[in-house]
């Protein structure tokens, strides 16, 4: 079995109230590995190259010249996705519209780590999960009073997007390790009263 995650590694093997195990488990980062090796210690685990990461990468350093890096940092994307629980009683909403309330509510912060003074400088970008659309989200955001222009990601390409990006936001979706392996800075929007972060990076 190949593991493509860090997260319910044990989850994925049960089936009708039991546990299928593979003979062998495959992974592609040290952090899965070490995972691994700690919920099946008999099951023996190989570490093996990630070679759809390493041509994300190469895509991304490819098209940089097409957009050169911002210091500080304007560009930023955030990484939509669906989550369909409620995190919390004040707000009758799913976790992925309380993570965009927090990343609005705490725009302060990023504004102080990058040094600028001016948030009329900062160009948004949404990139959508593939399986949601932009409807669903337009009218919540358009009710916050944003001093800088945000727009939903026509590419479908991750490596544009990322090229692009000088910081990546999200909540716990796979986009944000590949923006870290990318060099790009990353932080999860999930507030810290809804819980850990499900990826260990």
């Amino acid at each position: 079995s190949v593991l493509d995650h860090w997260i319910n590694y044990k989850e994925r093997f049960f089936y009708k109230n039991e546990y299928i195990l593979p003979d062998q488990i495959w992974v592609s980062d040290k952090l899965a590995e070490k995972l691994a090796i700690q919920e099946f210690p008999n099951i023996p685990i190989e570490l093996l190259p990630n070679i759809w990461m390493e041509n994300i990468k190469f895509s991304v350093k490819s098209l940089r010249s097409k957009y050169p890096r911002n210091s500080p940092g304007l560009n930023i994307v955030y990484f939509l996705e669906p989550i369909r629980k409620q995190w919390s009683s004040k707000y009758k909403e799913s976790g992925e519209f309380i993570a965009i309330r927090y990343f609005f509510d705490n725009l302060h912060i990023i504004q102080k780590l990058n040094n600028i003074n001016n948030s009329e400088l900062l160009n948004l970008r949404f990139r959508l999960h593939p399986s949601e659309n932009k409807e669903k989200y337009i009218t919540f955001i358009d009710d916050f009073e944003l001093l800088f222009d945000v727009y939903f990601s026509e590419s479908s390409s991750l490596e544009e997007d990322l090229a692009w990006a000088d910081i990546a936001f999200g909540i716990e979706t796979q986009a944000l390790v590949v923006a870290m392996e990318c060099g790009i800075r990353a932080f999860s929007t999930k507030p810290k009263w809804a819980g850990k972060s499900l990826l260990p990076h």
